[in-house]
């Protein structure tokens, strides 16, 4: 297939720059071919870019769950691999995150996100940060493979109480931020989902062209919702600002879909579904709590630093930048290595008196659906996390599913009144029925 044909070619190419005298004949060989692509890349970058993926795809590596075995070694030693019960635990505490433990659909989408992007040093930025700057593609696909796998779904009915329906499949896919574009790879459709698979390409093309039309006039130098655009700017290796990545991020809500279904956020709120029913020992709050809603704190305060101060905090103008190694970046011919995002990932315009800018630099706000009382005892034996709300880094708030009520923790770590009107999860929904 084509994805095999690019990989034996890389592979060639790898093994002849191995020797001296090959690697000079390649060096001069390919010479002129690189001369092509790289004048076909400048002048019309979109167009390459398809041509490119509808020729060669995207690489992908044999996925390899299974734990290693090696002859004189316990396996508890060994840091490879899953065993059954590993995998058992990890599906069943995704599933039980996200209340998906009943009414299965038959077709599961496990999507992890990255970004196209050329020539540029930041690339990282736009993939996905829980991911440590990689693509969240092989994740998803990992964790498709753990729910498709026959042992780990009898063990999740026997074990956990969720039982996965035998005709029901989990797909791997990855969505591209830069072009809105959601990949399901062909070679991971069982026959029987053919159909069904064919109807969700042409449901999730249909929100790509709805999205596309919403981001594309936030981009500088866009002068409509051409979608063409948006696959320009990936391809375009002379293009400082292919997509906004998560400028703009201002909150956190963790609670059941029903509380934000219908409302149009912007792009600026991070999402985690949850269900205090299904958590009867917290020990999903917990999860929650100390691992996503630290991490958008982490990439919310290197947005607000990058913003606030961008010559100190953030890394200045990329178009100056020069790679040192293969993990900084400096400014022009040398000085000190930059942090933060440089300017053009969160302002419109160079900074300066008057400068637009796209990331509005607020702190975190989350708002939490459990009780407050179990958002404290989470809190109380996580001291690094209660640091976060008692030194003003995030502005923590309770929805109170008992009641409705709303509250909001101080930096003294006491809960206050925060709205005046109750609100629940059904309520929303009730109103987006209304709508």
């Amino acid at each position: 297939n084509r994805m095999g044909l690019a990989a034996a070619m890389r592979g060639g190419v790898v093994t002849s720059t191995g020797q001296p005298a090959s690697a000079f004949a390649v060096a001069e060989g390919f010479g002129v071919l690189a001369g092509l692509d790289a004048l076909a890349q400048t002048a019309a970058p979109g167009l390459w870019g398809r041509l490119r993926d509808r020729s060669m795809g995207r690489p992908r590596g044999d996925l390899q769950i299974g734990q290693l075995a090696v002859a004189g070694v316990a396996d508890d030693d060994l840091q490879w691999g899953m065993n059954v019960e590993q995998r058992t635990t990890a599906a069943a505490s995704m599933l039980r995150a996200l209340g998906m433990v009943e009414r299965i659909a038959p077709v599961i989408l496990v999507a992890g996100h990255a970004a196209t992007v050329e020539n540029n040093a930041f690339a990282a930025a736009y993939d996905c940060g829980a991911c440590g700057g990689s693509s969240g593609h092989v994740n998803a696909r990992l964790m498709a493979a753990i729910l498709n796998d026959p042992r780990v779904r009898r063990r999740l009915s026997a074990e956990h109480g969720i039982t996965v329906p035998a005709d029901t499949v989990a797909l791997p896919a990855w969505h591209n931020t830069t072009t809105d574009e959601v990949t399901i790879d062909p070679q991971d459709v069982p026959l029987a989902h053919t159909v069904r698979a064919a109807a969700l390409r042409e449901m999730l093309a249909a929100a790509q062209r709805g999205c596309l039309k919403e981001r594309m006039p936030e981009l500088p130098g866009v002068a409509g919702t051409d979608p063409s655009d948006a696959f320009r700017r990936a391809s375009d290796w002379a293009e400082p600002q292919p997509e906004w990545g998560l400028a703009g991020n201002a909150a956190f809500v963790i609670g059941p879909r029903s509380m934000t279904k219908g409302l149009n956020l912007r792009g600026r709120v991070f999402l985690h579904s949850y269900e205090p029913g299904l958590d009867v020992d917290g020990t999903t709050l917990e999860l929650l709590l100390t691992a996503p809603m630290v991490v958008t704190q982490w990439i919310n305060n290197q947005y607000y630093f990058s913003t606030v101060d961008p010559q100190h905090f953030g890394a200045g103008d990329k178009t100056t930048h020069n790679v040192v190694g293969d993990y900084a970046v400096f400014s022009g011919a040398g000085g000190d290595l930059r942090v933060g995002l440089p300017w053009q990932g969160v302002f419109r315009e160079q900074p300066g008196p008057g400068a637009r800018w796209m990331h509005e630099p607020l702190r975190l706000q989350v708002v939490v659906y459990a009780e407050p009382e179990d958002i404290v005892r989470v809190l109380d034996a996580h001291p690094h996390v209660a640091a976060l709300v008692a030194n003003a880094w995030i502005a923590l708030a309770a929805i109170d599913p008992r009641t409705g009520e709303a509250y909001a923790l101080e930096r003294d770590l006491q809960w206050r009144g925060w709205l005046d009107q109750p609100m629940t999860a059904n309520a929303r929904e009730d109103e987006h029925a209304d709508r």
